[in-house]
Parts: structure tokens; C-alpha cells; sequence
């Protein structure tokens, strides 16, 4: 248990890295905020739990930022929402 906690935390914190240098630009409203969206591009899966492992630990918390999930209506929909302001990060499926 306390192995897989650890593992959850670098994560947590892997994918804070990540958020804050791939959406750096558009980002930047966002980090100055205390309170951040999450769009999901669809239904909450394995690959969006550093997000939720994030907010239910209160990894986001302990670094300033209020996270809120919202639901996704795929892709097209996550990146309308992230582009209009709606949501400051969120995640995309890109079809090649």
C-alpha cells in the first residue's frame, strides 16, 4: 500500500510537470489562478488517474491550485473548451 501510494505521488506529480510545460502558453492565466479545470476528453479511465489521485490526495492542493474535473464529450469538445477558456488543461486524443 505504502509502495503504491509513493508510485501514485510521483505520478501526481509527473503530470503536473508535465500539464505546466506542454500547456505553457496557454497556461499561463491558468498557474496564476488558484482554481484550475481539468476537461477530461471522455469517460474518466486509467490514464486520467494521476488527475484524480491529484485531487483526492490534495497533491494539486499542497501546491496552491483548486482542481475541478470537467465530464468530456471527446476530443473535439476538450479542446473547444480548453481553446474558448472554459477549462485550462485537459487531455486529447489526436487521430493520425
Amino acid at each position: 500500500m505504502k509502495g503504491e501510494k509513493h508510485m501514485h505521488k510521483r505520478l501526481t506529480r509527473s503530470f503536473l510537470l508535465a500539464a505546466s510545460l506542454t500547456g505553457g502558453l496557454m497556461a499561463q492565466s491558468a498557474l496564476a489562478a488558484d482554481e484550475v479545470t481539468y476537461q477530461l476528453d471522455w469517460l474518466p479511465g486509467g490514464d486520467k488517474s494521476p488527475v484524480y489521485v491529484g485531487v483526492q490526495e490534495g497533491f494539486f492542493e499542497e501546491e496552491g491550485l483548486e482542481v475541478s474535473i470537467a465530464s468530456g464529450r471527446g476530443s473535439t469538445d476538450a479542446i473547444t473548451k480548453i481553446a474558448t477558456g472554459q477549462a485550462d488543461i485537459g487531455s486529447a486524443t489526436s487521430v493520425p
